[in-house]
């Protein structure tokens, strides 16, 4: 425990990446996995990861995310997208239920209609459905990062881009998805010197409060 602890205080947004690093695709396989096995609402993970490899793609991602070098320089990229249309998403998970649970049709049915009910009675608030699938995501992405920073992968999550324009940029609205973060993999240069300053986190007493 001590060990997974130290870790994690060894955790950086990365600043500068070493551009000559790359990642195996043993690694990348992992990497994708850990983020399939995070827990989301539900279960529904109604999110993507989009792969951005091209170097004019990631070239135009640095063009409206201020200058952020780690989206070129880093060894994989990836957009976190979140998926928009809600059937889809519950139409997934009703066939993964019948191929590997083997449950009934009809019981899938009656979840998703559960989970529409959870998710009309708050119909009220247009962004509902947005904002609980960011969270989702999010909890992915949390889970995530904890679990590359034991494995000693380093990443930095971004959110300063021009979401809008990401999206013009590789059509995302024609495939009902919607762009929220970056997150960038790779190995963090060694003279990367944030690395080195040391963790700024709350104390206990302000992080608990005992009722």
């Amino acid at each position: 425990m001590d060990n997974i602890i130290e870790k994690l205080k060894n955790r950086f947004t990365t600043k500068i990446f070493d551009s000559n690093f790359q990642i195996g695709e043993d690694v990348e396989e992992k990497i994708v996995e850990m983020f399939n096995l995070a827990p989301t609402s539900f279960g529904l993970q109604p999110f993507k990861l989009l792969k951005i490899s091209n170097k004019k793609d990631r070239d135009a991602i640095l063009q409206i995310s201020w200058g952020q070098k780690q989206v070129v320089d880093c060894s994989l990229l990836y957009v976190l997208a979140i998926e928009t249309d809600i059937d889809v998403v519950l139409k997934r998970y009703e066939e993964s239920q019948v191929n590997l649970r083997k449950i009934k049709k009809e019981k899938t049915l009656e979840y998703s209609e559960f989970v529409r009910n959870f998710l009309s009675q708050r119909a009220a608030d247009a962004n509902f459905y947005d904002s609980w699938a960011t969270r989702q995501m999010y909890l992915a992405l949390g889970f995530f990062l904890s679990m590359a920073a034991i494995l000693d992968i380093d990443t930095a999550p971004l959110e300063g881009f021009d979401e809008k324009k990401l999206d013009e940029i590789f059509g995302l609205n024609k495939l009902n998805l919607r762009s929220k973060a970056l997150l960038c993999i790779g190995k963090r240069f060694i003279l990367d010197e944030y690395p080195k300053l040391p963790k700024i986190r709350k104390s206990r007493s302000d992080l608990i409060l005992d009722i």
